[in-house]
């Protein structure tokens, strides 16, 4: 199973989150509660943590990108056909 992280819906404000900074990498090992990701928004840090044990798959954007709510941003193995 892949499990597909999004950048987190916000109380609307007109603008889309910024800034976003990855700290894994492709083929990194990721816990429950650890970081994946922050972005600011309106002003205010946010931060991303794992729901789930796996690998990552994929990242789709890039440090420093912007991307609207509900973008994809990491994807994880959850499976351990995968791992």
């Amino acid at each position: 199973m892949i499990d597909v992280v999004r950048i987190p819906f916000q109380e609307p404000s007109g603008t889309d989150p910024e800034n976003i900074r990855f700290f894994k990498n492709i083929g990194d090992r990721v816990n429950p509660g650890e970081l994946l990701f922050s972005y600011e928004y309106d002003g205010a840090l946010f931060e991303e943590n794992a729901v789930t044990e796996g690998q990552v798959l994929a990242i789709f954007l890039t440090d420093g990108d912007s991307a609207p709510c509900g973008t994809p941003a990491i994807a994880i193995s959850v499976s351990r056909d995968y791992l």
